[in-house]
């Protein structure tokens, strides 16, 4: 009886030892780095049993592909005993026969429905590990709020300061309408600029500084109720970043409201905005004499000039402001109607105060330049609290555009296209080790240029335990 089961043991015994090491060959080398990650996360969490954790994830790899492997052995066992062949030496007409059936069902599953449902419930595991692997807790799947990506703009901008890549004078602000190409009906409806009319999006703000015209904030987590007192968050933004309000703010008439526009001037920030053109006004100001129209020449770019006049009145009066707010008419501008600035800021001269809302257009240029290199017109999704941590992202990512470029000789007015194709998109090798990271740059046409720019030899990264990073350049 003991020799009669110990054939089919034996057999078993080997299956089970081929089994492992086959997959120890196969598997092994994809799940290294996973598990070489996932043993980054342990330390860094300042785990101790880090190593023992690692290998409990090596050796579950392993044993989920034995377990498959002993559902395959019982299954074959059970299907040649039930059909033998004649000479009991190969494998049964009926086991042949399965194995037929099984690897055509498992070829049509590729194509089914249900094979698209299950990889979008997939998770790559380098991006699960990156996503939770630093937070604790239940409640680690509910990180996502809008508050840290304001702390973290917040550093972001002290950061941009203190590196020369904002001053702060003056600041552009804009909406966004992010289209939705969907059909969800929760999502309100915004103006998208490029359909020329109203669609279900995600309505987003951006704010840029317009001396170096380097992206500092932005916000997806709106809605109609809220965006009226979006400049009013900013201003608090500011504040939290250098301590006092922002001196200068420049945006279009439809970004806030009047009273609104009372609360800045209570808080003593200065704005210059258009107002919106009436009958009454537009008759007013049909009927002043010739000489109440000063002629002015600003300039323009490409050294180019354009002849206006300008009619400038201290104390005009707004429907739902409590008080009279110096008003610039403005006429040559290839409108039929002249066009009206408002401003709290009765010392600067009306020229600059055309000036700067002229260059308030350059804001515009900063999100064209976001759509076409950071895919910001991609939705995300229709939930705009994970839009918001894209386009804070898209922030994160136009403001390290502008510090590289700084740095690259003859690239200070390049584009963030224009560094992604020559520069950031070029290859090379990563190593490793205790100490220090290596990144060996492929050559390329542009690769002297980064020869000769002012990049520092070695960084210290703090995240990775104090490791220094260097580049090499072939």
């Amino acid at each position: 009886m003991a020799a009669s089961m110990a054939g089919p043991w034996l057999v078993f015994g080997e299956f089970l030892l081929l089994r492992a090491v086959m997959m120890a060959a196969m598997m092994l080398p994809p799940v290294a780095p996973v598990a070489s990650m996932y043993l980054t996360v342990l330390r860094n969490r300042r785990n101790g049993t880090a190593a023992a954790h690692a290998a409990a994830l090596a050796a579950g790899y392993l044993l989920a592909w034995a377990g498959c492997g002993v559902a395959a052995f019982g299954i074959s066992r059970a299907l040649g005993t039930l059909a033998p062949m004649g000479t009991g030496t190969g494998p049964s007409r009926l086991a042949v026969w399965s194995a037929a059936i099984a690897l055509a069902v498992a070829g049509a599953y590729q194509f089914t429905p249900l094979k698209a449902r299950c990889l979008r419930r997939c998770r790559p595991p380098p991006g699960f590990l990156l996503r939770f692997g630093n937070c604790t807790g239940r409640l680690r799947d509910c990180r996502l709020q809008h508050a840290r990506q304001a702390a973290f703009l917040t550093a972001l901008d002290k950061a941009a300061i203190t590196a020369g890549l904002a001053t702060g004078e003056a600041l552009n602000l804009d909406f966004h309408a992010v289209m939705h190409w969907g059909d969800d009906p929760v999502l309100e409806k915004h103006y998208v600029p490029r359909r020329s009319q109203r669609t279900r999006s995600v309505l987003t703000f951006f704010a840029e500084d317009a001396g170096t015209h380097t992206l500092l904030y932005a916000n997806a987590d709106l809605s109609k109720a809220t965006q009226n007192r979006e400049v009013i968050a900013f201003a608090d933004h500011w504040k939290a970043v250098t301590g006092s309000d922002p001196a200068l703010l420049i945006f279009d008439s439809k970004l806030t409201t009047q009273a609104v526009l009372a609360e800045l001037d209570d808080r003593k920030i200065g704005f210059i905005t258009l107002r919106a053109r009436h009958p009454g006004t537009t008759k007013t100001l049909a009927a002043l004499p010739a000489s109440a129209w000063k002629p002015m020449t600003p300039g323009r770019a490409g050294n180019k000039t354009r002849r206006i006049r300008v009619h400038d009145d201290p104390a005009a009066q707004l429907s739902a402001y409590p008080r009279p707010i110096r008003q610039l008419a403005v006429t040559g501008l290839g409108h039929d109607q002249p066009t009206l600035l408002i401003t709290n800021q009765p010392q600067l001269p009306a020229r600059q105060v055309i000036s700067s809302y002229a260059r308030r257009m350059n804001i515009e240029q900063r999100l064209a330049e976001a759509i076409s290199s950071f895919s910001l017109d991609a939705l995300a999704g229709a939930v705009p609290l994970n839009v918001d941590l894209d386009v804070v992202l898209s922030v994160l990512a136009h403001t390290l555009c502008a510090a590289l470029r700084r740095r690259l000789p003859g690239y200070h007015a390049a584009t963030p296209g224009t560094l992604q194709r020559r520069f950031l998109n070029t290859g090379g090798i990563i190593e490793n080790d205790r100490r220090q990271i290596t990144i060996r740059l492929a050559r390329r046409t542009y690769s002297p240029i980064l020869r000769q720019a002012t990049l520092p030899e070695t960084i210290t990264v703090p995240w990775r335990d104090g490791r220094t990073l260097r580049y090499q350049y072939d």
